[in-house]
């Protein structure tokens, strides 16, 4: 549920926000699941329809709306390729990554997903301050601190942003953001909340990776979602994987967000990966290796536009730690404009062909002056 806003929700300390809460819930509920100040100003509740249609009625009250779920993006195996791509400009592929000195130290990359095994080797030492925003069911309650994970889907994704082995950018602080159940499916509530979590507590240069997407468009996650642009954090999203229009799914469709669409090691866009005015680059995301959670050192290969966006991620988090003073649409346009243009195969309708290329995290030349 969306309150309207007197003031800067940033201005708004959690105890006026619980003040209004605890006067809009009918007595004898059993309170809100969760209550946003940043990404959103309100709260998520169960409602009955009758206590629903009662809040619509408060003047105090934006909007009620039902809750959604929201679903990790790709899976499949085979062979890795994806860093050897990300850093020449044409086939064939060298058989080697080179990459910055700093490899994206000081950046801070957050993987808002099914947690993360920070046991992985991929991650020793780099791993910073997390949360968790599932449910442990009826009885576990929620643990802020249970954001292991249990699936495997964010583990893998966090190695491609920053893993020592499997990473682009390899010197970068990763912090989990469990909003995603062992079965890769979450609610919007959820991620609301832990994007609400993140811009309360960003260590910065910051970037945020979302591989993951609504059955359609969600106007609480959009809003979310722009709020972490404005806060200065640089998000990179999953364009989805129903080969069909990115502009129809949040939050990949939100104007500012680097929305990626997958690839093959051919250069082809992957057939599942969406296409459209929406999708802003292209990146590796078929048959892409990465860590293995329940493993101190084991791999396994995905594929999916989940696996493309934290290349991108990654990408960012090598500029943004090479040049701390950039702003977030700054690094995010960098990233867009190195990339190599004019050599994805059927992109799809209205989609860019440009694709992913690192090269040293500096921002592009400004333009001499006319």
């Amino acid at each position: 549920m969306q309150l309207k806003e007197a003031q800067d929700p940033g201005v708004l300390a959690l105890l006026d926000v619980l003040k209004v809460v605890n006067r809009l819930l009918s007595p004898g509920s059993a309170g809100p699941t969760y209550v946003y100040t940043e990404a959103a100003y309100g709260f998520a509740a169960e409602l009955t329809p009758a206590e629903a249609e009662a809040l619509r009625a408060d003047p105090e009250v934006e909007s009620v709306r039902p809750d959604i779920e929201v679903t990790a993006s790709g899976t499949q195996s085979d062979a890795p390729w994806g860093l050897d791509r990300s850093d020449q400009r044409a086939l064939p592929l060298d058989g080697g990554y080179s990459f910055p000195d700093a490899a994206g130290a000081g950046a801070h990359v957050y993987v808002v997903d099914t947690g993360l095994d920070a046991g992985h080797a991929d991650f020793s030492g780099r791993v910073g301050v997390s949360r968790n925003f599932v449910s442990g069911g009826l009885l576990g309650g929620l643990d802020p601190a249970g954001w292991g994970d249990c699936n495997g889907h964010g583990t893998h994704v966090a190695s491609t942003a920053v893993g020592s082995t499997y990473g682009v950018a390899k010197r970068a602080t990763v912090h989990a953001v469990r909003v995603l159940d062992c079965r890769g499916s979450g609610t919007g509530a959820a991620i609301l909340a832990g994007l609400d979590w993140v811009m309360r507590n960003q260590q910065g240069p910051a970037v945020v990776n979302l591989s993951l997407g609504s059955s359609g468009r969600s106007a609480d996650l959009d809003r979310a979602t722009r709020r972490l642009l404005d806060s200065g954090i640089a998000v990179s999203v999953a364009a989805g994987n129903s080969s069909s229009d990115a502009c129809r799914f949040s939050p990949g469709a939100v104007p500012g967000v680097l929305t990626v669409g997958a690839t093959t090691r051919t250069d082809q866009r992957a057939d599942f990966s969406n296409t459209g005015t929406c999708v802003d680059v292209f990146a590796p995301g078929h048959r892409i290796e990465g860590a293995a959670h329940r493993s101190t050192t084991g791999s396994r290969t995905l594929s999916g536009t989940s696996m493309a966006a934290p290349h991108v991620a990654g990408a960012l988090a090598v500029v943004r730690g090479a040049n701390p003073g950039l702003s977030a649409s700054a690094a995010q346009a960098a990233v867009v404009s190195a990339a190599t243009p004019g050599v994805v195969a059927d992109a799809g309708p209205g989609s860019t062909r440009s694709l992913l290329f690192v090269a040293g995290g500096a921002p592009p030349a400004a333009p001499a002056p006319a």
